[in-house]
């Protein structure tokens, strides 16, 4: 079995069998190994679980395969509170026996939701089988409870695709600012009617950056905050205009929270940075 062990880089937990293939590698080839960081061991621990569990729990028969997934998982729960405290026997995190995941809790009309998962990080690349990245972007605006964008490109045709979107957001959003844009006058590609389509928004903000010297801001994200904590951000090739959104050829990253939360807190981060820049190459519109 050595011989699947190629060449190169591995951050591969040492299990009993890597470390037998591991033994049986000829004298020409040396393995580096390292102890666990204390710092991320729980990350790196709690990744190698999660694949084993997602690996067996596929490998059930189909007949009954939530239900049986279901009582696995709870004894596994079980097992895990026994080991890490005994004293605890809430079952509060137990799955409920029905096998059911929450979508939505609303006042009148279910919320309108993403084709894409909200839990599951993907990327969308214009294939036909995926959805449109203005209608998918839409989508997500229809449930966030603030939205902060960074995008070196804005023209009017491209905010009139989201504009019945963004228009119903900045009525439903309570939170103030609910939407924030970042954006650059770097190549003079950004119009300003599109800007002031966007600033005339209620509860929304618009920044401009000036600075075509030194950082020439070339970023496109969108970050959708919801008070579910269920954040979404988009990341990629992928301008605010109507070909970027519709028909170009734009490959833009779904990060999730659920299963990304630093890349949302670095987004979060960064993007506070720029917008706070105490040096004021950001000013406001």
């Amino acid at each position: 079995m050595s011989g699947a062990l190629a060449d190169g880089l591995y951050e591969h937990v040492l299990t009993n069998a890597l470390a037998a293939d591991l033994s049986a590698l000829d004298a020409a080839r040396t393995a580096t190994i390292i102890p666990l960081d204390p710092a991320d061991s729980h990350a790196v621990l709690a990744r190698h679980l999660s694949a084993e569990v997602e690996r067996a729990l596929a490998a059930l028969p189909s007949a009954d395969r939530s239900a049986a997934q279901v009582t696995i998982i709870n004894r596994l729960l079980g097992e895990l509170r026994t080991l890490t405290a005994p004293a605890d026997s809430s079952t509060e995190t137990d799955v409920a026996p029905s096998g059911s995941e929450l979508h939505s809790i609303h006042r009148s009309a279910p919320l309108e939701r993403p084709q894409t998962p909200l839990a599951s990080s993907t990327l969308l690349t214009r294939n036909r089988a995926e959805p449109s990245l203005g209608g998918e972007l839409a989508r997500e605006v229809a449930s966030a409870d603030r939205i902060d964008v960074i995008v070196a490109f804005i023209t009017v045709s491209g905010v009139r695709l989201l504009r019945d979107a963004l228009e119903s957001f900045s009525r439903r959003a309570t939170a103030l600012p609910r939407l924030r844009v970042l954006t650059t006058v770097y190549s003079q590609t950004t119009e300003f009617a599109a800007v002031a389509m966007l600033a005339a928004l209620p509860g929304a903000q618009v920044k401009i950056s000036y600075d075509i010297r030194r950082t020439r801001l070339h970023a496109k994200a969108w970050l959708f905050q919801r008070d579910t904590a269920l954040h979404t951000a988009y990341v990629g090739s992928a301008n605010f205009t109507s070909t970027a959104l519709g028909s170009g050829q734009e490959w833009m990253v779904k990060a999730c929270a659920a299963d990304l939360p630093d890349v949302i807190e670095k987004f979060k981060g960064t993007f506070e940075s720029l917008w706070n820049d105490s040096e004021r190459r950001v000013l406001p519109v």
